[in-house]
């Protein structure tokens, strides 16, 4: 056997043990078919005969003497009977006719001839009593004394022998149950003694496999263990011509193999820690996820991030934990990620979860075949960046308003975030400090101080502010100077503008007074006229020079119209002078 191929010893122990279950089978199909030819013999030949023999003993019994009987009590009419008497025979003939088709012993064929020449005489009685009920109709009560003797004298005998078959084949069945009971004995003696022999060549045939395949296997187990512990001076070999023979060849061709790569696997190894430790070194958030979506590695980086803010990551992501991520897949990190469907491009998306925000970037894994193999991800905590942005956009926003006092907090900040801070902080005080200089010197220009100048150090656009400011108020101030010089030349004219008119109403009303003492002299009248007609056009001259001196003040008014109410004033005066000089002209005229 020891030259016997596993294959062919399995074989071997496989058709003995289906040639046991086949010899066990067969003869439980044979067995079982007997005993279905004796279940159906049984209830064939004895069970329905049973029922068929009741039918014909009731039909007798009820549908003949009791229909007889209730004819003659006038129970019912000689029409009902008739047709009672006619059904009872079907039922009598159609079962016996079944009865006799089916299989007999020679005891009841005996048995069967006899009831049947009982049957034809009982018959015989049946057919007197019907044909003595023809034409007959309604009540027969008291007419079918005389058949009641003969009747019951040919019916009797048939339910006797009737019940002698009924007793054969309960006899007969229990026969044949005997005979089933002594098959089914005999043949679970054979059957056992065949499972027992079966049994013990199973165990034999199973020893003697044992025995040339175990251990075998175990000493190419130990080997390998060797091997794998890194002894690899050892010989594998395995004096069998079987296919225990073939394994232990082929493993000498895979561990010469596996020697010859396990430089280019140590250097690969190598390699990969290489890479494994720049990314654990590196700055960058990152997590590697295998094909199959989980996590496989995840940086100090990103470690810390999320131990960072695990406690408000956990309120959104359940179950999370930094401490379990590596192991954990990676869907539960990025919402709506297909790994599969990303497998050929980049992924690119923005995260908030808990109040922080992430900027998430995730590319394939490409080996040299072109086979997908993972996903690295690259996390960017923006949080920081994004209420930097938000702070400034505040600051932006109320300085756009003309709020430049708000200013960036620098606590907490780092790096870029620390820098944006300190020079907009720094850009917002110099703009304040200008602005804030600018509307101090508007303030007292508008309160009419214009001594007032931009004080301090700027620097571009802020010191060509400062310089125009001050240039502005030095030539306001100078244009304030010279509207000054002009308004008292001004009030000067005005003056004698008032003086020479209040003469002139004096002298008016002396020429009045006198007009009106002289009136009767028409030559003295004429003289004052004259004289009042130089006086008039001295008076016009006058009011001609002082318009054209108001006109000249009034363009200067109009430059500096807040500063000057008191050049208005005097212009009111002016215009009440001239008015009453044209009411003394136009009364002169008269």
């Amino acid at each position: 056997m020891k030259n016997l191929s596993i294959r062919a010893r399995f074989a071997l122990a496989g058709f003995v043990l289906l040639s046991a279950m086949v010899a066990i089978g067969g003869l439980g199909l044979r067995g079982m078919a007997a005993a279905k030819e004796g279940l159906r013999t049984v209830y064939e030949d004895r069970v329905v005969p049973l029922k068929q023999l009741k039918v014909i003993a009731d039909a007798y019994a009820v549908s003949v003497i009791d229909a007889v009987n209730k004819a003659n009590a006038g129970l019912q009419s000689a029409e009902e009977t008739v047709k009672g008497l006619a059904k009872a025979e079907d039922d009598i003939h159609r079962e016996w006719d079944a009865y006799a088709a089916t299989t007999m012993t020679s005891d009841e064929k005996v048995l069967a001839d006899q009831v049947r020449s009982l049957m034809a005489d009982a018959d015989k009685s049946i057919l007197a009593l019907t044909e003595s009920l023809k034409g007959k109709t309604g009540s027969i009560k008291g007419t079918l004394q005389e058949f009641d003797g003969p009747l019951y004298t040919t019916i009797d005998p048939v339910s006797g022998k009737i019940s002698e078959l009924v007793e054969l084949q309960l006899r007969v069945a229990g026969t044949s149950y005997d005979h089933a009971v002594a098959d089914f004995e005999s043949k679970r003696v054979f059957v056992t003694g065949i499972g027992i022999t079966s049994a013990v060549l199973a165990v034999v045939l199973g020893f003697l496999l044992y025995r040339n395949i175990v251990p075998p296997m175990q000493k190419l187990a130990s080997q390998m263990r060797e091997i794998t512990a890194g002894n690899t001076a050892i010989d594998v070999n395995l004096d069998r011509r079987d296919e225990l023979g073939d394994v232990v060849n082929a493993f000498k061709g895979l561990y010469a193999k596996v020697l010859g790569d396990m430089a280019h696997v140590q250097k690969a190894a190598v390699e990969n820690l290489r890479v494994r430790q720049a990314l654990d070194s590196a700055g960058t958030n990152v997590l590697v996820a295998d094909a199959d979506g989980k996590v496989v590695f995840a940086n100090q980086a990103i470690l810390g991030m999320f131990r960072r803010y695990e406690s408000q990551l956990t309120r959104e992501l359940t179950g999370f934990s930094a401490a379990s991520i590596v192991g954990a897949p990676i869907d539960g990190l990025l919402q709506s990620f297909d790994q599969k469907g990303n497998a050929s491009g980049a992924y690119r998306t923005e995260r908030e979860i808990a109040g922080l925000t992430f900027a998430v970037s995730a590319n394939p894994i490409i080996d040299d075949q072109g086979h997908f193999i993972g996903t690295v991800v690259e996390w960017v905590d923006r949080t920081q960046e994004l209420l930097v942005e938000r702070e400034i956009a505040g600051v932006v926003q109320a300085a756009a308003a003309g709020d430049f006092g708000k200013r960036l907090a620098v606590e907490g900040k780092e790096g870029f975030a620390l820098q944006m801070s300190e020079g907009l902080n720094q850009v917002l005080t110099v703009t304040e400090a200008g602005v804030s200089e600018v509307g101090r010197v508007s303030r007292a220009l508008a309160e009419g101080d214009l001594m007032q100048a931009v004080t301090g150090v700027f620097d571009g656009q802020l010191a060509i502010l400062q310089q125009d400011t001050n240039a502005s108020t030095e030539n306001l101030r100078r244009l304030i100077a010279q509207i000054r010089e002009s308004v008292e030349s001004i009030t000067t004219a005005a003056k004698e503008i008032a003086a020479g008119n209040q003469d002139l109403s004096g002298r008016t009303e002396e020429q009045a007074s006198s007009l009106e003492e002289t009136a009767s002299s028409m030559e003295q009248l004429t003289s004052t006229v004259k004289q009042n007609a130089e006086n008039a056009k001295q008076a016009n001259q006058l009011v001609v020079g002082t318009a054209d001196v108001a006109v000249r003040g009034g363009e200067v008014v109009r430059q500096v119209v807040d500063t000057m109410g008191e050049i208005s004033a005097s212009s009111k005066k002016i215009a009440d002078i001239i008015s009453v000089i044209d009411g003394i002209a136009f009364q002169t005229n008269i």
